[in-house]
């Protein structure tokens, strides 16, 4: 039996960011109902949906009337951190499934409840620097260069400096507070941005599972630009080592703090001795990570959150005891972001072959023709995150290699626009 049969469920936006899952619930017998302040021509998920409006999602009423006119079931915000609070907030309203209350949701996108969080479960975090404005040179006297500059709540590397010396920190500081939705800075140790980690970890029926670790590697679109990630591989050669060391302590926290469906990922530093915790998303990534979790251990993520906002019950049996897929444990897997140059897409090339390849798992794209790719050093410049698998590492390099080699985005002046970053 189909488990979503007749259910009505609302996505809260129409891009291919949504498009697996408004498949996925209509293969299930699901009934949807897409919104977007885009037309339909713009929209693929509109285009299958079986109802289709020309909303804003964040107007919070238009989307509260809709779901009580519909007698809606379940809203489906993705990854989106714009999406997911009004979600919340509606389903606060009307009695609708959500998988995260609104002060889980505000942990997890203000840096600095983060890190007080951590510190409360006795879990190591990124060292901060309390200053107080108005700053002054006694303000600044109190810091230990570099140090890192964000906004407390914003993400894609929007506000962030790494700053190096004292005479430069004012200007550092006035950009993370511009970029900052409340005004707020966080003034952090720098740690070695190059090389992270990213723990994953599902949720369901307040069971909390450890879904795999990545190492990220970072770099600078420009030079004036904070680093953002040029790939991940999985798995992390740290894995034993983090499991051992720090797990059970990740899981005790997001245990306490009430966390009970869904995707969750965090990025770790390591000193070479001990993890350090830096941020977190309730939510999978922006490049649908949900895939290399599926891929290694057979849990859909995104899978989970649709069952679940629809229906208010659990996907997977005997969720607690799910282990790697053993088949695939030795096996490697990137997510690879493609960076542009700034310009306005007129033709893509070589895309459609690429994907037709077996060792493409996945692919989300981000820009289409006519786009206007502007020089901001954020994630605003990748078209696209491809995912790549491979048998061993010397064959994932030559897909990698395969890929950079065979697609084109050309611009205006008929000029090659991609740039990755891991490439260079």
């Amino acid at each position: 039996m189909k488990e979503l049969q007749g259910k009505k469920i609302l996505f809260l936006g129409s891009s291919t960011y949504f498009y697996e899952a408004a498949i996925y619930a209509k293969n299930n017998g699901a009934y949807i109902i897409a919104v977007d302040k885009r037309p339909k021509d713009e929209c693929i998920v509109k285009q299958i949906a079986d109802e289709e409006y020309l909303l804003d999602t964040t107007d919070i009423n238009a989307i509260k009337d809709l779901v009580l006119e519909k007698k809606i079931d379940g809203i489906y915000p993705g990854a989106s951190e714009i999406n997911i609070p009004i979600a919340i907030k509606v389903a606060n309203e009307t009695g609708i499934p959500k998988y995260c209350d609104e002060d889980q949701w505000e942990m997890a996108t203000n840096k600095a409840i983060f890190k007080e969080t951590c510190r409360k479960y006795n879990v190591p975090v990124t060292p901060v620097f309390d200053i107080v404005e108005p700053i002054n040179e006694e303000e600044i006297s109190k810091i230990e260069f570099p140090v890192v500059t964000k906004p407390v709540d914003n993400n894609g590397s929007t506000g962030i400096t790494i700053c190096k010396k004292s005479e430069d920190f004012i200007k550092a500081y006035r950009k993370a507070k511009e970029a900052s939705k409340s005004g707020e800075v966080l003034v952090e140790k720098e740690m070695n941005f190059e090389n992270s980690l990213i723990a994953h970890y599902t949720a369901q029926d307040g069971e909390v599972i450890f879904c795999g670790l990545t190492d990220k590697e970072s770099k600078k679109i420009n030079e004036n630009s904070a680093p953002v990630m040029s790939i991940q591989f999985m798995p992390s050669k740290l894995t034993d080592t983090f499991k051992k060391k720090i797990n059970n302590k990740i899981i005790n926290m997001l245990k306490g703090i009430g966390i009970n469906y869904g995707p969750i990922w965090i990025e770790v530093f390591h000193d070479g001795e001990e993890f350090v915790l830096n941020e977190i998303g309730y939510r999978y990534g922006g490049s649908l990570t949900y895939y290399p979790v599926d891929y290694f251990y057979g849990i859909n993520q995104m899978n989970l959150l649709v069952n679940y906002l629809a229906t208010g019950m659990p996907l997977y049996d005997n969720f607690r005891n799910i282990k790697e897929i053993d088949r695939r444990r030795n096996h490697k897997y990137c997510i690879l972001p493609m960076q542009l140059k700034s310009g306005t897409i007129k033709e893509i090339r070589g895309l459609q072959e690429i994907l037709e390849k077996k060792f493409v798992y996945a692919f989300i794209q981000s820009h289409i023709v006519n786009d206007v790719i502007e020089d901001t050093g954020t994630t605003h410049q990748v078209f696209g995150y491809i995912h790549l698998i491979a048998k061993n590492k010397n064959q994932l390099m030559k897909h990698i290699k395969y890929v950079n080699d065979s697609i084109e985005v050309l611009d205006e002046n008929n000029e090659n626009m991609l740039d990755i970053l891991y490439c260079r």
